[in-house]
C-alpha cells in the first residue's frame, strides 16, 4: 500500500523535496501508530523514501569573485567590507562576526577569538555561546585584513573591550549582500 501511495504522488508530479516531506509526513503518522496505538511495525521502514531532502547546496566563491564583489564597496562602506573579508579570510559566520568585541582581536598575534554568536529577535540583540563546542576557536588572520580591522576600530570612538565592533544585525549585512551581488 505503500509503495502504491508512493508511485501515485510521484505520478502527481510533485518536487522531490516535496514528496520527501510528504514521505516523512506518513512515516511520522506510522510512528506515532507504532507507539500509542500498538501498530505493529512502521510499513514505511521497509521500503526506501522517496524524494530527497532538501539540504541545501553550498556555493563557495573563488578568490577572483570575491575581489570582484569585494571592489565594489566604496570609503563609506569600511564596516561591510571588514565584515565580509573576516567571512571570506577567517571562515567565520555572520553571527559570529557580529558578535566580535574588541578584546576578541589580538593585533600582535594576528588572531581573532571567536567564543560567540549573535543573533536578533523581536527587535532585541542576544550573544550567546556558539551551537557546539567545536565552534570555539582562534582564528590567524592575514596581515592585510588585520590591518583593515585595526584601522576600522581605531575609528570607533570610545570602544571598550566589551563593546561590538560591529554593532548592526545580521538583516543588515544580507541586505548588503544582495545589493552588491
Amino acid at each position: 500500500d505503500i509503495l502504491k501511495w508512493q508511485n501515485e504522488m510521484i505520478a502527481l508530479g510533485y518536487k522531490e523535496t516535496y514528496l520527501r516531506m510528504l514521505q516523512n509526513q506518513i512515516t511520522a503518522l506510522f510512528n506515532h501508530a507504532e507507539k500509542y496505538y500498538g501498530l505493529k511495525e512502521n510499513p514505511c521502514k521497509k521500503i526506501d523514501k522517496m524524494g530527497r531532502s532538501n539540504a541545501r547546496e553550498l556555493n563557495f566563491w573563488t578568490k577572483e569573485e570575491f575581489d570582484l564583489f569585494i571592489e565594489t564597496f566604496g570609503n563609506r562602506e569600511e564596516m561591510y567590507r571588514v565584515i565580509f573579508n573576516l567571512l571570506f579570510w577567517a571562515g567565520c559566520r555572520v553571527g559570529e562576526a557580529l558578535a566580535l568585541y574588541y578584546e576578541d582581536i589580538d593585533f600582535k598575534n594576528m588572531t581573532i577569538s571567536i567564543r560567540k554568536t549573535y543573533y536578533r529577535r523581536c527587535k532585541q540583540d542576544f550573544i550567546t555561546e556558539p551551537k557546539t563546542e567545536k565552534s570555539n576557536r582562534t582564528v590567524t588572520i592575514p596581515k592585510f585584513l588585520m590591518e583593515e580591522l585595526e584601522k576600522y576600530t581605531d575609528k570607533l570612538y570610545g570602544l571598550k573591550p566589551h563593546d561590538r565592533i560591529f554593532p548592526i544585525a545580521d538583516r543588515a549585512v544580507q541586505k548588503k549582500m544582495r545589493q552588491k551581488t
